[in-house]
C-alpha cells in the first residue's frame, strides 16, 4: 500500500468517525423536558435545554470531517500539492 493510499485510507476512517462523533454530540446538547399543568385546567409544556458546548462541538466536528473529505476528493482526483 502506498504512503498516497494509506492516508486516504485513514482520512476516510477520521471522516466516520467525526460523522458518528457529531450525531452523539448533537444527542447531548440537546434535552427535552415535559412538565406538566401549571394550573388544573391548564395544558402541559415542555422546555428544551440547548448545551453550548455539546453543540459546538458538533459543529466543530462537522468542519474537520469536512476538511477531511475535500482533502480526500484532492488526493483521489490525483491533484498534486503546490
Amino acid at each position: 500500500m502506498t504512503r498516497r493510499a494509506a492516508l486516504i485510507a485513514c482520512e476516510s476512517v477520521v471522516v466516520v468517525l467525526c460523522v458518528v462523533a457529531v450525531f452523539l454530540c448533537w444527542g447531548q446538547g440537546v434535552r427535552t423536558s415535559d412538565f406538566g399543568p401549571v394550573l388544573e385546567g391548564a395544558p402541559p409544556y415542555s422546555g428544551t435545554y440547548y448545551s453550548g458546548s455539546w453543540l459546538t462541538l458538533a459543529v466543530l466536528l462537522v468542519l474537520i470531517a469536512g476538511v477531511l473529505t475535500i482533502d480526500c476528493v484532492r488526493r483521489v482526483l490525483g491533484r498534486e500539492e503546490t
